[in-house]
């Protein structure tokens, strides 16, 4: 079903395809002077439907925090009335807004100065009969286009922002008090479990108190929090891995190290797989062999070492690992158990074949590690590089041992948004 955003594109498009068109003639086969008011009407739309998409991305947010304040929005065309609304309510949910807030304020206070309820560019005379538009002589389309098109693309962002967080809500990692980007940042200062009890840590619990506004009792919710969630700080133990210890890492690794000949081919810094040609059916057949004795030894490591538990486990961190949020390997051990435990039989010949599909995934292995990685379990992984001589086949480890591989979603907007305003 169309939303506020779907129509707010078809009002921007058409205004960009109108503008363009008296760019590109020039002005000698469609007037400016007559085509101005449709193209800033239709912008002028466009934004206001941005915005009230916005609030019902706000009414979503409030549901994981507090309740917002009462605003006829289908009533109201009040550019200043809706962004102001929009400002106060956005930044009592989630302080990240204070971003956008910044960044459009002064840019929607232009729109809203020129036609506040999306009368000026329809009508020439206002409800008291005062013409339209007597203080501006000349409306410069070019530099029109420029500046609409520049805070098209952060409304766009904004968007994609508001949708993101509405996902990140949607885990529950949060508290009455703090965001999911709060508690993560509390997450990274927090002290080792060994200090808890020290100085250190109530000077840490009397700053954090103080710079959040939080009582004992909300401090103690955030600490609970921080402590479930895997990946949160780089100093507490994530959770364990469900159904995964070292005994079925190894023997995975193992298997797909032969499988797919990594540690041989580091130095390709691990290409997609080439399509292979063949020049007759006995070049076919003879791979088909080469890969079904390859099979035979793969299996002849892992029967008996990854039992359908395992698999389970094994399957939801490659599910997982491309993810932004560590919370979805939650939802993908859910999937996996529903479709696993209840539908293959241990031993069968559909254990056997689901775990020797795994191990055929050229890149599995990779994917695999890099998910221990985003889930804070790196002791781990380090064990399995080392165990397995995988130091030099990854580029991507030192970012992953970092946490620079796994930059939260919301930031990614951020950086893009602000790459748009420099450009605009």
């Amino acid at each position: 079903m169309p939303d506020y955003f779907d129509y707010a594109k078809g009002y921007s498009s058409a205004a960009n395809l109108l503008i363009k068109s008296v760019l590109d003639a020039e002005g000698l086969e469609y007037s400016v002077d007559q085509f101005i008011y449709p193209i800033c009407f239709n912008m002028r739309h466009s934004i206001e439907l941005r915005l009230k998409g916005v609030v019902s991305f706000l009414e979503k947010i409030s549901k994981h925090r507090e309740a917002l304040e009462d605003f006829d929005l289908k009533a109201s065309h009040d550019l200043g009335r809706i962004w102001c609304y929009i400002k106060r309510e956005s930044i009592k949910l989630d302080k990240r807004f204070v971003f956008f807030v910044t960044v459009l304020d002064q840019r929607l206070f232009d729109v809203s100065s020129v036609d506040p309820t999306g009368q000026t560019f329809r009508y020439p005379v206002d409800r008291n009969n005062s013409k339209h538009l007597v203080e501006v002589s000349i409306i410069n389309v070019s530099n029109l286009y420029r500046k609409f098109s520049s805070l098209e693309c952060i409304l766009d962002n904004f968007e994609v922002f508001c949708d993101e967080l509405v996902r990140e809500y949607d885990f529950e990692t949060h508290t009455t008090k703090l965001s999911r980007a709060e508690l993560l940042s509390i997450a990274e200062d927090i002290p080792r479990r060994d200090d808890w009890g020290s100085e250190k840590f109530k000077i840490f619990k009397k700053d954090t108190m103080l710079n959040y506004g939080l009582s004992s009792n909300d401090f103690n919710r955030a600490v609970a929090k921080i402590e479930s969630h895997y990946g949160a700080s780089p100093v507490l133990d994530s959770p364990s891995l469900k159904y995964i210890d070292i005994s079925i890492l190894h023997a995975f690794f193992e298997a797909w190290c032969y499988k797919s000949d990594i540690v041989n081919t580091r130095n390709d810094k691990f290409k997609e797989p080439e399509v292979w040609g063949f020049e007759s059916s006995n070049d076919f057949l003879d791979v088909m062999r080469r890969e079904a004795e390859k099979d035979k030894v793969v299996w002849g490591i892992l029967e008996g070492a990854i039992s359908i538990e395992g698999l389970v486990g094994l399957l939801a961190l490659y599910d997982c690992h491309g993810s932004g949020y560590s919370e979805e390997y939650l939802k993908y051990l859910d999937y996996n158990e529903r479709d696993l435990l209840v539908n293959v039989e241990e031993g069968s010949p559909g254990h056997q074949y689901k775990v020797l599909k795994l191990v055929s995934k050229p890149r599995a292995g990779e994917f695999i590690l890099r998910a221990i990685f985003l889930l804070g379990h790196h002791a781990l992984a380090e064990e399995i590089i080392g165990t397995h001589n995988l130091a030099g086949c990854f580029d991507w480890l030192d970012k992953a041992r970092s946490r620079e591989l796994f930059i939260e979603p919301y930031k990614s907007i951020l950086a893009k948004t602000l790459q748009s305003c420099s450009l605009g």
